[in-house]
Parts: C-alpha cells; structure tokens; sequence
C-alpha cells in the first residue's frame, strides 16, 4: 500500500471523517483491502486507534461549533443528536479522557514457589518436645475456655 495514502487516510481521520467515507474515495484503497493490510501491521492499527482518538476531538470541536450557530430548531436537535452520538462514541474511543471510569491496569507476579527444605537440626528437636509435651499433658490441666 502506498504511503502517502496511508499519511492522507490518518490525517482525514483525524479530521473527523470516517474510514469508511474515506475509502470510498477512488483515489483510496477500498475498506477491505485497507483492514486487511492493517490486520497484518500492528503499527498502523495503533496509529488508526491514536488517530480515530484526535478525530473524537474534532467531532467534539465541530458540533460544539454548530450548536453555538443559531439555527431552527429541528436542525438544533438534529446537532444536539450527533453531540450525543459523539460523546458516546468519544467515551469509547478515548476513554481516557472522555470515558465515565478510569481505566486501570494492574500488573502483578502472581508466581507461587512451593519448596519443600530440611529444618535446621535445633528447630527438629525443638519440634520433638513440643510435641512430647502435648503428649503428657492432661486434659484436666488445661485451662477451661469461658
């Protein structure tokens, strides 16, 4: 795929247009080829996300544009529709800046090591009495639990 188009499809998506609209362009690969040459290069999916991200703000800017426009008031609902939509689809795409919760990531070592080793031979004999001494001691001297 030719680089430039690529550079022209980015910079019209962060402008606010769709990747579809823009693929129907002739001059532009068709919707297919362009999601098929970018399943296979990771670097342009991140760049498509970023720039689908700056296009949020775009959206934003526009409709906030429009709606500072007098109009009538059939086209007023029909902005105050598509800011809806927008913001929707901004808490989506850029969630870190327009979404209702923050998105947090915890990355923990969740190893457990089980290892079995000998005890010191003084911690053994330790052991060994204590468990002599439970062994002579009588019930009855054992203190009552209230």
């Amino acid at each position: 795929m030719d680089p430039r188009q690529i550079e022209t499809i980015i910079e019209r998506i962060e402008l606010g247009e769709t990747l579809t609209k823009i693929c129907k362009d002739k001059s532009m690969p068709s919707l297919t080829v362009f999601y098929k040459y970018m399943r296979d290069n990771k670097d342009l999916q991140n760049r498509i996300r970023a720039a689908r991200e700056t296009g949020c703000f775009t959206i934003i800017d526009k409709i906030n544009d429009d709606l500072e426009t007098p109009q009538d008031n059939q086209h007023m609902m029909w902005v105050k529709e598509k800011l809806q939509q927008s913001r929707w689809l901004a808490s989506k795409l850029a969630s870190g800046v327009f979404g209702d919760k923050l998105k947090s990531e915890i990355k923990q070592d969740s190893t457990i090591t089980i290892s079995w080793t000998q005890p010191p031979e003084n911690k053994l004999i330790e052991a060994e009495e204590v468990v002599d001494q439970i062994q002579a001691t009588s019930i009855k001297e054992l203190p009552k639990n209230r």
